[in-house]
């Protein structure tokens, strides 16, 4: 038994994924798909975070920035 068989057996669902990888041909395009979905998911929670910060701060006239800002610049 080699090693990429008893990889296999121990991991189901990874031996089904790696099929599934092979039969792309090309894996760097699954990755790069992969890097950029991360990178998207990674902005838009960033933009949602200063979106609410800022509705914070303008409508609901609360001092949640400015409480956020103080720490920061006291530290």
């Amino acid at each position: 038994m080699c090693i990429r068989d008893s990889i296999y057996s121990s991991f189901p669902s990874l031996c089904a994924f790696l099929i599934k990888i092979n039969k792309l041909k090309k894996v760097e395009t699954c990755f790069v798909r992969a890097r950029a979905h991360t990178a998207n998911a990674l902005l838009i929670a960033l933009n949602l975070h200063i979106v609410g910060a800022l509705k914070h701060h303008i409508i609901d006239k609360d001092n949640t920035l400015t409480r956020m800002l103080r720490q920061k610049v006291g530290s």
